[in-house]
């Protein structure tokens, strides 16, 4: 990440955007073993400042399903960056306009939550 996306901007309408071809993007991969999509993070606060980093969590049923998607997200950009018990964390950058997508994968598990990460 470069200097500049570690500092708060002002709010960018775009970033509605953003996550919302993302969220088709992802939904068109993922299929129905996406529960929901969702952008999460500052990003999603209209009107607040933030860093430039769309946060989209994918819900999924059974986080041991995670991995299968692994090499259809390293196709569309994707960067594998850690996996947890918890979650699975892609990273993936847009440079011509300087955004940065995070994917954590959720999975629900009773009344908790676990994640898997996708970060553009």
């Amino acid at each position: 990440m470069n200097k500049d996306q570690q500092q708060l901007i002002q709010y960018d309408s775009n970033w509605k955007v953003q996550f919302e071809e993302g969220k088709q993007l992802l939904r068109n991969i993922f299929g129905d073993s996406a529960i929901e999509i969702e952008h999460i993070g500052s990003t999603a606060v209209e009107g607040l400042a933030a860093k430039p980093i769309v946060d989209l969590a994918v819900i999924i049923s059974d986080h041991t399903d995670a991995d299968r998607f692994a090499v259809v997200l390293e196709q569309i950009g994707y960067r594998f960056h850690s996996k947890s018990t918890e979650r699975h964390f892609y990273q993936k950058r847009e440079s011509q306009c300087h955004s940065t997508y995070r994917l954590p994968t959720l999975t629900e598990v009773g009344s908790v939550s676990r994640s898997l990460a996708v970060a553009s």
